[in-house]
């Protein structure tokens, strides 16, 4: 990351956010999810729950956050940050990790459905 994405003010923080919503790598995991739910063999509401966990676990990124520093103010300021630099030191580890743990869940959805 650069200097600038690590160190932005609320507005800038913003506006990269919603240039890069446009762009989002992750949106092929909704897309992926709401397919899912999609072509599931369920009842209306069973779809409209799926849809709305799925996009509670979407926004988990961000909610977490802004959630502890509305409970704890100020005081979270340091733990958020000791966070956000420990993610930024095991970035690749935790890509790799969320790389594999999805590749594992699709290849044994298959698996099972090959069954």
């Amino acid at each position: 990351m650069d200097a600038a994405t690590l160190h932005a003010k609320p507005r800038g923080a913003f506006i990269m956010g919603a240039a890069l919503s446009i762009v989002n790598p992750n949106l092929a995991i909704m897309i992926s999810g709401t397919t899912v739910i999609a072509v599931a063999d369920t009842t209306p509401g069973t779809a409209v729950f799926g849809t709305v966990l799925l996009l509670l676990a979407a926004g988990l990124d961000f909610l977490v956050p802004i959630g502890v520093y509305l409970a704890f103010g100020d005081r979270a300021k340091s733990a958020l940050s000791a966070v956000k630099e420990w993610m930024i030191a095991h970035e690749r580890p935790l890509t790799l990790t969320v790389f594999f743990g999805f590749g594992a869940l699709f290849v044994v959805r298959n698996v099972v459905a090959l069954i």
